[in-house]
């Protein structure tokens, strides 16, 4: 999964913080997708709709600098928002 290819990637020596700081949503939102989850289980889990699900990594992505959904994992492995 996702999360095992991160986990396998040499880190950056200083995880790059949030230009700003996450809402709880977002923060929920970004270590699911690290876990893995698609848009239809994260919105299942979080009890909310797609359009909720898919609209934030927009505004996650440029709170963090433009990193993909990859670097967004990586970055939440790296702050240890998730395990392996």
């Amino acid at each position: 999964p996702l999360l095992a290819d991160v986990a396998d990637t040499p880190s950056s020596p200083t995880p790059a913080a949030p230009i700003g700081p996450l809402p709880r949503r977002e923060e929920e939102l970004s270590t699911r997708r690290a876990r893995g989850g698609t848009n239809d289980e994260i919105a299942d889990a979080m009890h909310t709709s797609i359009t909720a699900v898919t609209t934030p990594p927009a505004s996650l992505r440029r709170k963090l600098a433009g990193r993909t959904r990859v670097e967004i994992a990586k970055w939440a492995y790296e702050t240890g928002r998730i395990k392996t």
